[in-house]
């Protein structure tokens, strides 16, 4: 098992290698390690860069490595793409995608503005239906959600660096988006990106970020043509375009209501017994029931009474609970870690309420409706038979990757729907990192009859990257090993479409 393994990664790797020869060979230059998690892309070029030396090998990339040090890192573990060719001339932006898609990094770092502006041509279709415009237009100091990377345009760090206080204030201070390990350990080996690599498993904290971008943010904000021009729209379609206000936050603790609802507990736990409650009050089941369309809820099995449930309302008046509810209905930005709607809801709105909730400048009930549709005619077409595997069988096997909520959700509703469930088609989950538990998994599955989701909502998460990349060469492997693909470009891209 270890050496077919081996073999496996060794396989791998050599093909990276290939690929990414072929791209310095066009005039692409890297550096680093193939496979970190991170990348760093730079298009302003010191002279001594200009002249062919490594990327970040002067003042940059010793602030990098002085903070990632002090972090007890080793210098060993990042990817450089310098976004300009050996003229000087920016790379175009098919190659520069092609070389970022080479590379495979989770987190990609534009360390200054010309790498930025690089990264938003090659990705200007993707970046385009991102919601948020400042994600969209990477603005300094912004996480964007790209193609399943974490984009981070780092636009004034090479100034930041001539103040030794925003120098200092570059540490990097969260292990948020570290990556465990590389493909590089072990028999396989890895791959060097030209002379000088250097670096370390990179960890960008929006905290840091946001220290060394203050100043600059403050003055470079995001440009306004497409905020204006889909704010016009919106307006012209006679649809508000102002957004939501989110109530303050109350303390509940703090409420007088909180102080009733206390002592009510208080009286209930010096001798209330559900027996002697119904005995009582032989209405206590219709008091303590209440209906809302199929939903029927029963509370009067549990230890409280009709002033319990006045007491909760009054509590839940008081802070505000009802407010909260409608703004998150109507689309305030109730997530403020990452300065988001919170609109589950909007799957559930039929398509007759499209046009009724504009969030962004999105018509949120319509998209959510046409990716439903989508999802429902392709399941539609994998249950007749219609979409098929790469050799043209049937699907009879389904594996679901990811984890947490990507991996629960899942599995309760088809353990819920297994008695209504097509008989003819098996679904198996994966979310442990452990490969056995993959090994396991793809036991006795046939890869010409199996049909391989990943779930995610970010397509960043590492548990779920390793086990979709690990059952991306099972496919490949066993369906060459078998014939069903002659091992092209073309044949391995329709594998896995």
């Amino acid at each position: 098992m270890a050496s077919e393994r081996d073999a496996r990664r060794r396989a791998y790797v050599d093909k990276a290698a290939t690929e990414l020869e072929g791209l310095a060979a066009r005039g692409v230059r890297m550096g680093g390690n193939a496979f970190s998690a991170v990348l760093l892309a730079k298009g302003e070029l010191s002279d001594a860069e200009k002249g062919g030396e490594p990327g970040f090998g002067g003042e940059d990339g010793t602030a990098l490595r002085a903070s990632l040090a002090r972090l007890g890192y080793a210098p060993e573990d990042w990817a450089t793409l310098l976004t300009v060719g050996d003229d000087g001339a920016p790379l175009e932006p098919a190659l520069v995608r092609e070389a970022v898609c080479a590379l495979d990094p989770a987190t990609l770092v534009c360390c200054d503005e010309a790498a930025a502006d690089a990264v938003r041509e090659a990705y200007a279709d993707d970046l385009a239906v991102i919601e948020r415009f400042e994600e969209a237009l990477l603005a300094p100091g912004v996480v964007a959600r790209v193609c399943g990377m974490r984009v981070l345009n780092l636009g004034g760090f090479a100034a930041a660096l001539a103040d030794s206080h925003e120098s200092r204030s570059c540490g990097l201070a969260s292990s948020r988006y570290r990556r465990s390990e590389s493909p590089s350990s072990g028999p396989g080996g890895g791959v060097a990106l030209g002379p000088g690599a250097g670096g370390a498993p990179l960890c960008w904290a929006s905290d840091a970020a946001g220290r060394v971008h203050r100043a600059a943010a403050a003055s470079l904000s995001p440009p306004a043509p497409r905020r204006a021009i889909l704010r016009a729209s919106i307006a012209a379609r006679g649809r508000s375009t102002a957004m939501p206000t989110m109530p303050t936050p109350v303390d509940a603790t703090s409420a007088p209501a909180w102080a009733a609802l206390k002592a009510h507990q208080e009286e209930l736990a010096g001798g209330f017994h559900l027996k002697d409650a119904f005995a009582s009050d032989p209405d206590r089941v219709s008091k303590l029931s209440f209906d809302m369309d199929d939903l029927h809820f029963d509370l009067s099995k549990n230890l409280m009474d009709d002033k319990t449930v006045e007491l909760l309302c009054d509590l839940g008046r008081a802070v505000g609970l009802e407010e909260r509810r409608d703004a998150m209905y109507a689309g305030a930005h109730l997530n403020t870690t990452e300065d988001r709607a919170v609109l589950h809801t909007a799957l559930r709105r039929p398509a007759s309420e499209k046009g009724t909730l504009i969030v962004d400048g999105q018509d949120c009930v319509a998209d959510a409706r046409e990716v439903l549709d989508r999802m429902y005619a392709f399941a539609e077409r994998v249950r007749s038979g219609e979409w098929t595997g790469v050799s043209g069988k049937r699907i009879e096997h389904v594996m679901s990757i990811g984890i947490g909520g990507s991996d629960l959700g899942p599995v309760m509703v088809y353990e819920a729907l297994k008695p209504y469930a097509d008989a003819g088609i098996d679904c198996r989950y994966v979310s442990n990192i452990d490969p056995n538990d993959m090994a396991e998994k793809v036991k006795g599955l046939d890869p010409e009859t199996t049909l391989v989701i990943v779930v995610s909502k970010t397509f960043t998460t590492l548990e779920t990257l390793t086990n979709a990349r690990e059952a991306k060469t099972w496919l490949l492997e066993t369906l060459r090993a078998q014939g069903a693909i002659d091992g092209s470009e073309e044949q391995d891209a329709d594998a896995i479409r």
